[in-house]
């Protein structure tokens, strides 16, 4: 039987403890990349275009004004 510690991590496992092959948790889930995104560009958008302001749109879906203006702009939070 191979030594546990005999083991460096691995490429996708980004522990900077000896990687065991077989029961290093980190290595059998996906690496964490950020929470989902809460903003909904096209319901933005629509209501926009409806003719509803920055303000009631950033208030009725709990963001911030400028994430509507950055929306309406084109670019990403």
């Amino acid at each position: 039987m191979e030594d546990i510690q005999s083991h460096s991590p691995q490429p996708h496992c980004r522990s900077t403890y000896p990687c065991d092959r077989f029961l290093h948790v980190s290595c059998a889930y996906p690496i964490y990349k950020g929470r989902p995104p809460k903003i909904n560009h096209a319901e933005i958008l629509l209501r926009l275009q409806k003719g509803q302001g920055p303000s009631k749109i950033a208030r009725d879906l709990g963001i911030s004004r400028g994430t509507v203006y950055q929306v309406r702009k084109g670019t990403s939070e």
